[in-house]
């Protein structure tokens, strides 16, 4: 037999005499020296093994090959949740987190599959959703968050409107249908939708000429607004330097010509003293509802020295 010597680091035969003791017979300086192993200078991954047609032992390169494939399915502790540092997919007990990223400004994205055609992400139990900060793309406007009481609030940089979400017993289907319409409808009518791509205020301008004179007192002339909305503010711009008074006066095209009684303005009408410019945004006493399809009379009350006026009204689309 053969042991290992760990001070010259080389192979030595042993002999064991008749009363048990061992001695050393010889030296070897390589496996290679021993008349049943042939083993040329090994390298790195090399290993040893016994070749049954040469009776010897040999030495060679471990290749891919000499590892036996070993079935996934088959490794014990598959069911153990060893490695918190992946996402446990039939879930964790205590919950679980998922990180995009580890520095600024790195996402987390979300697809339904990896195919051109998206289908549906689906959230089962949205009055149960907790959704922090979500922000556009541009990471400049917060977009929406949902409340436990399952209202959806969507936010744009200058105010918030909200509208519920539908509960979903079968999420794709109401997505495709319900919470569709409703989304429609609401684009059309603008309702609770306000946002830097769309939004619900709009400008009614009426300008009032006088032909190179004085602007006359009297009646100057109609509007119809075609869509409900609030009067927000009221601007009154003038060609130069001046005093005006213009009331104005609201009815229904039924009841049409509006007259003064009809005056929407009470004692503050709008009003350019010694200037060329004004704005109210207070509206005291104001009536500042208009329904879809009312008349507005633009009425000179006074003038001086203006001869031509812009009156803008601010509303808001209902």
């Amino acid at each position: 037999m053969y042991g290992w010597d760990p001070t010259g680091k080389k192979w030595v035969p042993l002999k064991v005499d008749a009363d048990g003791s061992i001695s050393i017979v010889e030296t070897v300086a390589h496996l290679n020296d021993i008349g049943d192993v042939n083993v040329p200078t090994p390298g790195d991954q090399y290993f040893l093994y016994w070749d049954a047609t040469a009776s010897k032992w040999q030495c060679r390169l471990l290749l891919e090959a000499d590892i036996p494939a070993i079935d996934h399915g088959s490794l014990g502790g598959l069911a153990d949740d060893d490695h918190a540092q992946y996402p446990l997919l039939v879930g964790r007990a205590g919950g679980q987190t998922l990180k995009g990223g580890n520095a600024a400004n790195e996402d987390l994205t979300l697809e339904s599959t990896a195919h051109a055609t998206k289908g549906h992400i689906i959230i089962p139990g949205l009055n149960k959703l907790a959704v922090g900060e979500v922000y556009d793309q541009a990471a400049t406007h917060k977009c929406f968050e949902v409340n436990p009481l399952g209202k959806l609030l969507v936010w744009n940089e200058l105010n918030m409107e909200s509208y519920p979400i539908v509960s979903l017993a079968d999420p794709v289907a109401a997505q495709d249908a319900d919470t569709k319409a409703a989304r429609d409808a609401a684009i059309a009518t603008h309702t609770a939708i306000k946002s830097a791509h769309q939004s619900n205020v709009l400008s009614l301008t009426f300008i009032i000429d006088g032909g190179g004179s004085a602007i006359a007192t009297g009646q100057k002339g109609h509007l119809e607004i075609p869509f409900a909305c609030t009067i927000t503010r009221v601007t009154a711009l003038a060609d130069q330097t001046g005093s005006i008074v213009v009331d104005i006066w609201k009815d229904s095209y039924a009841n049409f010509p509006p007259t003064n009684a009809d005056s929407i303005t009470s004692a503050t009408p709008p009003t350019i003293s010694a200037a060329q410019k004004s704005q109210d945004s207070t509206l005291t006493g104001w009536t500042t509802a208009i329904a879809a399809g009312d008349i507005l009379a633009f009425n000179v009350d006074s003038c001086t020295t203006i001869t031509r006026v812009t009156i803008s009204l601010r509303v808001e689309k209902s």
